[in-house]
């Protein structure tokens, strides 16, 4: 199956260049594949398309109105945003997957998980579950971290409480929340030893790296692991993430 998801991934790439998308929705791919590890009742034919194209319908919005689509931005929330970019999301997902052949069945199960993926509160299944956390574990992230902490107009440490205060309600799955706790606890207490480890110091933090396999990729998951974050190595090349893995010991986790 992996040769289809990387058409996907190809055909759903032109529409994240928009909000971030380039950097969230390969991260979010990568954190969900490492959810799917804990979950082997979950389907990945779900799953991991509907992460993919979770987030498409924002492309073409203009700028500030996509910020309104996103809770706590200092903007102003609009819930209307928020359901629009996931009506043309599921619009979108059902077109790219019927051009690409995709079962029509495990399609209309990705559209209704991409059609409420931050609307509905409740996940309506396993994989439901997976994709929301997935999605809300990115925030965890150096790079999610970096990027949403803009956009509510926070610093990163006041940032970090306040996803810390959110796990309870946002995450679906046992492991989500355990995954997230964790990550903030990393965060937390590189903050704690911020003075004495210098202010450039990644310690605590975690750093999930696409195109790890090889050049640029493997390049940046050595600098952020030299630099004391824990790296997810991902890559369509799994043996080659899996050495990139290697290369950098106990801090690397690799998703293929």
């Amino acid at each position: 199956m992996s040769a289809i998801y990387d058409r996907i991934y190809q055909a759903a790439e032109p529409y994240w260049q928009t909000r971030s998308g380039e950097v969230h929705m390969p991260e979010s791919y990568a954190l969900a594949k490492a959810l799917l590890g804990h979950y082997p009742d979950a389907d990945p034919a779900v799953v991991l398309p509907a992460i993919l194209l979770h987030d498409i319908g924002y492309f073409g919005l203009p700028e500030a109105t996509q910020m309104q689509g996103l809770s706590g931005s200092p903007r102003g929330w609009d819930a209307d945003v928020t359901r629009l970019h996931e009506v043309e999301g599921a619009r979108r997902a059902r077109a790219i997957l019927g051009d690409l052949g995709y079962d029509p069945a495990l399609t209309e199960r990705v559209a209704a998980i991409v059609d409420g993926h931050d609307s509905r509160k409740e996940a309506m299944s396993l994989e439901d579950a997976i994709v929301k956390d997935a999605d809300k574990l990115w925030r965890f992230t150096v790079s999610g971290v970096r990027i949403c902490r803009r956009w509510v107009g926070q610093d990163p440490d006041t940032f970090m409480d306040y996803v810390e205060s959110k796990i309870a309600g946002w995450m679906l799955t046992p492991h989500g929340a355990t995954m997230a706790g964790q990550f903030w606890r990393r965060r937390a207490a590189a903050t704690r030893r911020g003075a004495r480890m210098g202010p450039d110091t990644l310690a605590g933090q975690v750093a999930v790296i696409t195109g790890a396999a090889g050049g640029l990729g493997r390049a940046f998951a050595l600098a952020f692991a030299a630099a004391g974050a824990s790296v997810v190595a991902a890559d369509r090349n799994e043996a080659g993430a899996e050495a990139v893995a290697g290369e950098v010991a106990e801090r690397a986790i690799a998703w293929g």
